[in-house]
């Protein structure tokens, strides 16, 4: 289903002037919905967007301006909303109680309403691009609010031109699924060819990735700093004065890419073409294409 999103429809009296944008999802992707909140703001400028999922990445958004609250699914009883046999949960009517519009991504089918009455026009769409979708997940979120001529990638912090030449290279060889990790030789073997050439090298890891930081170590990978589990926003800072990066298809990818950063994803086990950064200047690297013993060289 596409919305077309005009300044009025059978539902109300457009612009409005509350928007709720719900994505309960991985860090990835809630950062791929950026583009999306770019969009309702150029088109609804004085519109409040509220943002109701994971909150360390949607917390992300609000300091890039791309939104105005940030609500956890769980402060506000989420959940109930599936439950017909039941009135929901009295903060889930509070939360939405001031909302014009609620865009759902959290459904996988327009059947699933929540259970409220008044007037609250709620459109609602699958989590995920059809399986025969061929373009960007992100042109999925924006073609079903019919922004199919918005631009898909956004900077939310462009400092590239003012990065200094000692800026460090960040390695990232965790993923949120054992089966996104690529081989760890491909992050030990890029941090010597690192060392060689005396870059600055950070390996930066997250709560889920225990087993990447030994192998890394085993396999004699090198760095000369360590970032772990570093708040999400804080990371997002970081991530917009480093030189380049080495990632596994992962939420950290995502969030370097659109901080502005240069550097290859490598990608092997979903589809680059549905789930990569769209950044310009991001490579990406499908292994699923490579031979066992292919040599992969990163630049």
């Amino acid at each position: 289903m596409v919305v077309q999103v005009n300044e009025t429809t059978s539902e109300g009296v457009f612009p409005p002037l509350r928007i709720a944008v719900v994505r309960i999802g991985a860090i990835g992707d809630t950062i791929l919905l950026f583009p999306l909140l770019a969009a309702l703001k150029v088109r609804f400028p004085r519109a409040e967007i509220l943002a109701i999922g994971r909150t360390e990445a949607w917390e992300v958004a609000r300091r890039a301006q791309l939104c105005h609250r940030v609500v956890s699914p769980d402060a506000i009883a989420w959940w109930t909303r599936f439950d017909a046999a039941r009135t929901p949960d009295p903060r889930l009517a509070d939360a939405l109680a001031d909302i014009d519009w609620l865009i759902d991504f959290d459904s996988n089918a327009d059947a699933a309403r929540l259970q409220i009455g008044g007037t609250l026009r709620h459109d609602a769409f699958a989590p995920l691009p059809p399986a025969e979708f061929a373009a960007p997940a992100v042109s999925y979120y924006l073609n079903c609010l019919g922004f199919a001529n918005a631009p898909n990638f956004i900077y939310i912090n462009d400092n590239r031109t003012a990065i200094p030449p000692d800026a460090p290279f960040v390695l990232f060889p965790g993923a949120g699924s054992p089966r996104k990790r690529a081989p760890i030789t491909i992050f030990t073997e890029h941090s010597r060819r690192l060392r060689e050439k005396d870059s600055r090298i950070i390996l930066a890891t997250g709560e889920a990735d225990d087993a990447a930081i030994v192998e890394f170590n085993e396999n004699g990978g090198v760095f000369d700093e360590h970032w772990h589990r570093v708040p999400l926003t804080e990371l997002a800072e970081r991530l917009s004065n480093i030189r380049g990066f080495l990632a596994n298809d992962s939420g950290v990818a995502h969030l370097a890419a659109f901080c502005g950063a240069r550097g290859t994803v490598l990608f092997k086990d979903t589809a680059p073409r549905i789930w990569a950064p769209p950044s310009p200047i991001v490579r990406v690297i499908d292994l699923r294409k490579r031979g066992a013993h292919d040599v992969i060289v990163v630049d």
